[in-house]
């Protein structure tokens, strides 16, 4: 096996190609273990333990305003986030507002905290998480289609902590989760 450089007191370090980090004292032999040892590095596409990402597309028959005022009510939001269950703002809500959420996850509960980093009324609102057992950030992009709103919902994230050993399990969740929520919040603005 041929090895990279050697790092100063350290081990044998050889990369070829972005993002990835491997020894020569793993004895990494097959493609498989080569894949198991790939390591990402930046949030998104080359994460470290990067398993979400989700891109929904909803048409919703109701303008702009009204889709992104139930979006921004925080009062509203356990009417139609199935794992939710509880949160409050701290302020007003604004760009930089923080919304402290308890969800129930896997059977227990945590606790969230996420900041709105992006806010345009009636057209775009971007949450990320500032603390919480899943690093994400969700950003919501509203536009008028002539007889109601089309959004478009992009989520991309992690787990960590002990979730992050249940990467699989916790992305498919998370997929039919934020799917099912929008559904809902559709029905409820539609009725």
């Amino acid at each position: 096996m041929v090895c990279g450089s050697q790092l100063k007191g350290g081990p044998t370090v050889f990369a070829d190609g972005p993002g990835r980090d491997r020894t020569c004292d793993l004895g990494i032999k097959s493609p498989l273990l080569y894949q198991l040892s790939y390591r990402p590095r930046a949030l998104g596409k080359g994460t470290p333990g990067f398993m979400l990402r989700v891109d929904l597309r909803i048409e919703i028959s109701r303008p702009p305003e009204d889709v992104f005022a139930w979006l921004t009510d925080v009062e509203q939001l356990t009417r139609w986030q199935k794992s939710l269950l509880a949160a409050h703002a701290e302020g007003p809500f604004q760009k930089g507002t923080r919304i402290v959420e308890k969800r129930s996850l896997f059977g227990r509960e945590a606790e969230t905290e996420l900041e709105v980093t992006a806010l345009e009324p009636a057209r775009r609102l971007t949450l990320k998480t500032v603390r919480g057992p899943v690093e994400l950030e969700v950003d919501h992009q509203l536009e008028s289609n002539g007889t109601g709103t089309t959004l478009q919902v992009t989520a991309a994230g992690r787990a960590k902590g002990a979730l992050r050993f249940m990467g699989p399990a916790v992305a498919a969740g998370a997929r039919q989760e934020l799917k099912r929520d929008f559904e809902r919040l559709k029905a409820l603005l539609e009725e």
